[in-house]
């Protein structure tokens, strides 16, 4: 539905500010090699949404249990994804050629600011309906049902989205300082 859709592209908007904040704050701009950060973060931002709104959909009611074993199931392989995709990028730091290397940092950092950031969206707006009343928790997970009691708590969602705000303001301040350097030969220097 329409929440959904507002969701994942919520997630994705805000994933590709933060992450390109970064990218634009700490580089020295955009290039031909550095072009795919964009693509990147898209294609990871989309599979994670996938794979929540996938499990979403097999676990109802909506309720303190669902949502820890919601989280519970779906993050140990997304997490594992994530890590070793950064874990493969951070290798192409090792590189001689400074353009390489620079992608490999900023993609690893990349692909766990996303996983990161859409996991703490996800687990912060799981529950667009009221929540019903304690329900027993159940988890192969101890840190998953803390981490979601203390989500569902309308005190800490407001903590969580201002301090999301903040974070995605001054990354997206950095984007400001973004060049396109389109100089071919200069790159294999």
């Amino acid at each position: 539905g329409f929440r959904r859709v507002t969701l994942a592209l919520l997630t994705i908007i805000l994933n590709f500010v933060i992450c390109m904040g970064i990218f634009a704050t700490f580089s020295s701009g955009i290039n031909m090699v550095t072009m795919i950060l964009p693509c990147l973060i898209l294609i990871y931002s989309l599979s994670d949404i996938i794979h929540f709104f996938n499990a979403l959909d097999l676990q109802q009611p909506v309720n303190l249990k669902t949502t820890t074993r919601l989280f519970s199931d779906i993050l140990p392989p997304c997490f594992a994804t994530s890590i070793t995709t950064a874990i493969g990028f951070s290798a192409l730091s090792l590189s001689s050629i400074p353009l390489i290397r620079e992608l490999g940092i900023f993609a690893a950092i990349s692909i766990l600011l996303t996983f990161f950031n859409t996991f703490l969206l996800f687990a912060t707006f799981r529950n667009w309906t009221p929540y019903t009343g304690p329900a027993p928790v159940s988890s192969r997970n101890g840190i998953s049902p803390q981490l979601v009691r203390l989500l569902e708590k309308r005190k800490n969602r407001k903590i969580i989205i201002a301090a999301a705000i903040l974070f995605t303001l001054a990354t997206g301040a950095g984007t400001l300082f973004l060049k396109a350097d389109t100089d071919s030969m200069g790159f294999l220097n």
